[in-house]
């Protein structure tokens, strides 16, 4: 389809999330910084966090196309780190940086400075990420997950339901084909509340909140089924069991 098939992913993306995030409440937050360079040698003398959201006067290059004078912009060390990595006439990136948003930009570089002058920035990507990555110590363990508090209730309240559907069926009011796709389909609903509950369980700055977030590894899909149930499943003929896997 034309799009680049080398690019950073995983371990690599990781690292660059982290270092691109916003962490509240981080050391040196809401300074005002000259310049790039005035920001990075307070970070490297410990003044100002890797990610505290400060105010910096971008020197080194525009940050769109049309702007004529340095600008006062909201960011952070790590993306001005980041930033150092591509040629010095592309548009300051000031967000975080994901899987898909890395996958934009390594084709709006080929676009702009031809394949061959590539190589050296994916490199310098690849390093960035695998340093940072290497840095923050992320790492995803069993405490990390939670199951969502209401899970049981909503549990209690599906089976309430199916045995009342169960009634239906027995006094005749509902063919089993009816009977077996409300079954289902409230069981869905179930799997889809713990699905949205499990993400606002985990702390966001947390290990498993970046890795899924950054798109590095991992899909809250999954997450939903290692912290909530595995729900239901299929079986060999392709056919929906009706009855879930209710543990994680």
């Amino acid at each position: 389809n034309g799009d680049p098939i080398v690019q950073p992913t995983k371990d690599m993306i990781l690292g660059a999330y982290w270092a691109t995030m916003f962490e509240p409440g981080a050391a040196g937050e809401g300074l005002i910084f000259a310049d790039e360079k005035e920001a990075i040698m307070a970070y490297e003398f410990r003044i100002v966090d890797l990610r505290a959201k400060v105010k910096i006067r971008i020197v080194e290059r525009r940050v769109t196309a049309e702007d004529a004078r340095p600008p006062i912009i909201e960011t952070t060390v790590g993306r001005i780190l980041f930033n150092r990595n591509l040629p010095p006439d592309y548009p300051f990136i000031n967000t975080e940086v994901t899987f898909s948003y890395v996958e934009d930009l390594v084709g709006s570089l080929i676009q702009r400075y031809s394949i061959a002058k590539i190589p050296p920035v994916l490199d310098a990507l690849k390093e960035f990420g695998f340093r940072f990555a290497t840095i923050s110590g992320l790492s995803w363990g069993m405490d990390d997950l939670r199951i969502p508090a209401q899970k049981q209730e909503w549990i209690r309240d599906a089976e309430k339901e199916i045995s009342q559907i169960d009634d239906y069926y027995q006094r005749g009011f509902l063919t089993e084909r009816e009977r077996y796709d409300r079954v289902v389909e409230i069981w869905r609903d179930v799997m889809d509340k713990v699905k949205e509950a499990v993400p606002k369980t985990l702390d966001p700055t947390g290990s498993v909140s970046i890795m899924i977030n950054s798109k590095a590894r991992g899909s809250w899909f999954l997450t939903m089924q290692m912290a909530g149930m595995k729900g239901l499943v299929i079986n060999p003929a392709g056919k929906i069991i009706e009855l879930p896997v209710l543990s994680s």
